[in-house]
């Protein structure tokens, strides 16, 4: 699938501008919680305390807002949320799990590093993965940049940036296709379910295979880790069912395995690997 990058940018900064214009007092919010955050008191203000105040600010301004309820989000989960930016192609980002009371997705780092490495070994492994452009909040003077002051993105072609958005097709095709979470149950009264069993189970036990094994080391190509901080770094198993996601043909009741959320894991090339 080839996606309209520079029409889909354009969509997405259009969208993030009109987000911005209903972001004012949620970014005030957000600078007295980084505040009380370095454990300063505003009615008791210490000498160094405004240096504090500055960095306090400065992190509140630089984070981009979304409304919780905005009309141009389509999906949220435990850590990403989802644009609709035309009708074959989304945007998704990650936010910050602080404050999850808010009424706005805060989004700010980014992805970790290392999503196009594990993208491409999970391809070569035979996985089924959507197409993805990645998006680096670049500076304006960025040669290949696209965008204006405030929001100008550059497309990321290393892995040692991270991508603060990122594009990639729509799976449920505008609607024609269900879209879920892989699990058992979602797939018992699919008509294909035992070979969607048997993939699911060849290709985490491939994965989970990968973790660091001190006394077999030297004999695995690859290694994994669970990069997500909503888990523990050697919860192996959550970092892999969070990667697979369940495409549903509602007219043929089949199912197809989809490995897209690779935000959870990261799986590079073994220095000791020994052919």
């Amino acid at each position: 699938m080839s996606i309209d990058v520079n029409q889909n940018i354009s969509k997405l900064i259009e969208i993030l501008k009109i987000e911005d214009k209903h972001s004012a007092d949620i970014r005030s919010q957000f600078e007295k919680i980084f505040t009380e955050g370095y454990g300063i008191d505003i009615n008791n203000l210490k000498e160094d305390d405004k240096e504090w105040i500055a960095i306090a600010k400065r992190h509140a301004d630089e984070g981009i807002y979304i409304r919780k309820d905005s009309p141009f989000l389509i999906g949220a989960g435990t850590s990403q949320i989802l644009f609709r930016l035309d009708d074959s192609t989304v945007a998704k980002s990650q936010y910050s799990h602080r404050n999850r009371n808010f009424s706005h997705y805060r989004i700010s780092e980014g992805y970790e590093p290392g999503r196009m490495q594990t993208e491409s070994i999970l391809k070569q492994l035979g996985l089924n993965v959507p197409y993805h452009v990645y998006l680096h909040n670049a500076s304006d003077s960025s040669k290949d940049a696209l965008g204006d002051t405030k929001y100008t993105f550059q497309i990321l072609d290393n892995d040692h940036e991270r991508a603060l958005f990122i594009l990639t097709e729509d799976l449920t095709e505008n609607g024609k296709f269900i879209v879920k979470e892989f699990e058992k149950n979602a797939i018992r009264t699919l008509d294909n379910r035992k070979q969607l069993a048997e993939e699911y189970k060849m290709f985490f036990d491939l994965l989970y295979g990968m973790r660091f094994q001190k006394e077999n080391r030297n004999n695995q190509k690859y290694e994994i880790t669970a990069n997500n901080h909503l888990m523990r770094s050697t919860d192996y198993s959550e970092a892999i069912n969070h990667l697979f996601l369940l495409k549903i043909n509602p007219n043929t009741n089949k199912g197809e395995l989809v490995a897209e959320d690779t935000n959870h894991l990261d799986i590079y090339l073994n220095s000791n690997f020994i052919l």
